[in-house]
């Protein structure tokens, strides 16, 4: 069984989170959209910038996929930094607070409805504690689940399926890897510089040298904990913000890619344009188009 409901979703674009009017309206969260398959249910939620939340734990074993925007998640064994492109794994039951970045959070949450099922027996290992997953692979399936739950057809049902099962499955074995052991402070100051100097002309010999690494050491060890590269890693923090940058301003798409770290403009286009199948300057446009049109039924 196959059910979606909506309630007044708001953009297929990853962006324009800040100024947005349907952002204004929500405190702890809106759901934008619910969709129900035999074993998940998928909510595409935002969360309004500078919310803040405080549970006893959550009823349901669930995965929070963050599209744009981000938080950071306390709970009582570490904090978490839930940016662009990773997953947070959440157990049942633990407490934990949320406070979300000034830029808001849109995310798909998966939920498991029911332990029933045979085909999820042995996955339940994925959850045995929180923590966050940065990786490409993993965002890739999302942005598939993502764009399955928002034009569904015939066939979506099992293609979501599916893919949670493989993002679950994923989860769960690197809930057994050895790498997921307590992380070094220095990969994450590493982590932390990138952060903060991503809009420079930012280089692994940069990175190394700020934590006082070797570069290849950084690198094997930062791909092997967050599963990304550091130059993907890197592009994912620039394409968020330029994709604010595009929605919410009226810069120049050449000020942009240069704000952005990228090399220039027709680095910026090519790039983008590949990671989203549009170039910046369509995506602008159609943003804008359809964040107002939303307005417009809204009002």
């Amino acid at each position: 069984m196959f059910n979606r409901s909506d309630h007044g979703l708001l953009t297929p674009f990853e962006g324009g989170l800040k100024n947005n009017k349907f952002a204004k309206e929500i405190t702890l969260g809106r759901i934008l959209s619910k969709t129900e398959s035999e074993s998940f249910v998928f909510s595409e939620v935002l969360f309004a910038p500078n919310s803040k939340l405080r549970t006893q734990g959550d009823r349901s074993l669930a995965l929070f996929c963050i599209l744009n925007g981000g938080f950071i998640e306390t709970f009582r064994h570490g904090k978490f930094d839930c940016g662009p492109g990773s997953v947070l794994v959440k157990p049942v039951g633990e407490p934990h607070s949320r406070q979300v970045l000034s830029s808001g959070a849109h995310c798909v949450i998966i939920e498991i409805k029911s332990n029933q099922d045979k085909r999820l027996e042995g996955l339940e290992r994925a959850f045995d504690d929180a923590r966050v997953i940065e990786s490409a692979d993993y965002f890739s399936l999302v942005r598939k689940i993502y764009k399955e739950i928002s034009a569904p057809d015939r066939l979506s049902e099992f293609a979501i399926e599916g893919l949670a099962l493989e993002l679950l499955t994923r989860c769960s074995r690197e809930g057994n890897d050895e790498s997921n052991s307590k992380i070094p402070k220095w990969l994450l100051d590493a982590k932390g510089f990138i952060q903060d100097n991503f809009k420079d002309k930012l280089s692994l010999s940069a990175v190394a040298d700020n934590v006082r690494m070797h570069p290849s050491h950084l690198a094997r060890r930062f791909r092997q904990t967050f599963k990304s590269s550091i130059g993907d890693y890197t592009k994912r923090l620039r394409f968020s913000y330029a994709i604010n940058q595009l929605i919410d301003t009226d810069k120049s798409v050449a000020d942009i890619s240069t704000e952005s770290g990228f090399y220039d403009q027709s680095h910026f286009t090519s790039s983008f344009k590949k990671s989203y199948q549009i170039t910046p300057l369509r995506y602008r446009v159609a943003a804008r188009h359809y964040i107002k049109s939303r307005r417009f039924r809204s009002e």
